[in-house]
């Protein structure tokens, strides 16, 4: 393969009904591969998990209902802004929320939008990258003197 050779013929194939259930979780994994060669994050959920996680850290013993709790709140984190879930919460609480409070959820989001843009941005300058170094190489079916 690394030399544009065909693969040697393997003496020990899988049976049918094996590599029948196993092609589609390989042809998922080629598709994720696809996405992180292009920069892309390799898992739609990682943001979300890493919310969960800076709320209820993996190496920190905590109840089902701080675990619930934290999941609930990361869910409205992710989705609406930080401001606007804490925003939520206490008003729901019945507390006021200070200005200080505000303050600095609105600089979590703010700080939450420039990275998400800068790494689109980097993802996209990648991109382009990338396909500027392809322009340039002959296409793999043809190769001079090659025959």
């Amino acid at each position: 393969m690394a030399k544009n050779e065909p693969p040697p013929k393997s003496r020990y194939n899988l049976p049918e009904a094996v590599s029948s259930a196993l092609r589609p979780i390989f042809e998922r994994l080629q598709r994720l591969l696809q996405r992180c060669l292009r920069g892309q994050t390799q898992n739609a959920n990682e943001a979300l998990h890493s919310v969960i996680w800076s709320l209820a850290p993996k190496d920190k013993n905590a109840s089902l209902f701080a675990v619930e709790a934290a999941v609930g709140e990361a869910v409205m984190r992710f989705n609406l802004g930080t401001h606007n879930a804490s925003s939520s919460i206490l008003r729901e609480l019945q507390v006021e929320q200070t200005a200080k409070g505000s303050r600095r959820a609105n600089e979590k989001d703010s700080h939450r939008t420039i990275g998400a843009e800068r790494k689109r941005g980097s993802s996209a300058a990648f991109q382009a990258a990338a396909k500027r170094r392809q322009r340039g190489k002959p296409h793999p079916d043809y190769s001079p003197g090659a025959f």
